[in-house]
């Protein structure tokens, strides 16, 4: 998890990933634009790279990709068996 990884929220300046997580509203970037003045690539901070990598679900490896795509499949099936209570856990 990014929090873990960065051990302070970028957002709220908090340590151990409490308090706000990354708005998706503001999003701290430059703009590098062509000879034409036309926008060509944008700058942003690699922490908050990260977060939009994360709410995107891009972080995740390719087991956990087929574990998510699989729980799809049962939950498209009803197939209440794969799933455990929470209550159990």
């Amino acid at each position: 998890m990014i929090n873990n990884e960065l051990k302070t929220n970028p957002v709220s300046g908090t340590k151990g990933g409490k308090g706000s997580y990354f708005p998706m509203g503001r999003i701290h970037r430059k703009l590098v634009v062509d000879d034409k003045g036309m926008p060509s690539e944008v700058i942003i901070p690699w922490n908050e790279y990260r977060q939009i990598e994360e709410l995107l679900g891009l972080d995740i490896d390719a087991a956990a990709r087929d574990d998510l795509n699989q729980a799809r499949k049962d939950r498209e099936a009803k197939n209440n068996s794969a799933f455990v209570d929470l209550d159990s856990i």
